[in-house]
């Protein structure tokens, strides 16, 4: 095997065991919330978000954060306003992803349609802004969880370089 072969294997291997602990720890604890139904989005938000680069992480947290946030709100109007009218569902969603363009986060516009979508499309008993307000509260979560994990992994890097440095 080859040396970059094995760097990008062991590479690989920490970075899911690190969307696993995350996308555990993330699902665990957001079911420990009273106000949260479907704690598996503060999961999928998590994997979602974490990249092996810090970084990039950070990039694609703030993106979903504020995909989330955008399509939270696009979403509770759309749906408020949807009654089976395709148009008025269609509208919202071009609204929702064009605002992430024009706020010049192109990759918030996925996660923002996709919560524009769940919340005007899939039928719940709870209100929209109910459903809104917790699907950006289970997703933000799970990206803060993502974030979270990379800085303490970051940290620890940065610790162990330092006493490496001293020794050497």
């Amino acid at each position: 095997m080859s040396d970059s072969y094995t760097t990008l294997t062991r590479r690989g291997l920490f970075h899911a065991v690190g969307a696993a602990f995350v996308a555990v720890f993330s699902y665990v604890t957001a079911s420990r919330f009273p106000f949260v139904h479907h704690a598996y989005w503060a999961a999928i938000a998590a994997i979602l978000s974490l990249y092996p680069e810090p970084n990039a992480t950070r990039a694609a947290g703030a993106q979903q954060l504020f995909g989330a946030a955008a399509g939270g709100l696009i979403g509770w109007a759309t749906a408020s306003c949807w009654h089976h009218h395709a148009l008025i569902y269609g509208a919202g969603l071009l609204l929702a992803m064009s605002v992430c363009y024009l706020v010049r986060l192109p990759d918030a516009a996925r996660l923002c349609g996709l919560a524009v979508t769940i919340i005007t499309l899939i039928p719940f008993a709870e209100t929209p802004s109910a459903i809104a307000l917790r699907r950006a509260i289970e997703v933000s979560y799970g990206v803060t969880c993502a974030m979270g994990y990379t800085a303490a992994v970051a940290f620890i890097a940065g610790l162990r370089q330092r006493r490496r440095s001293r020794t050497a």
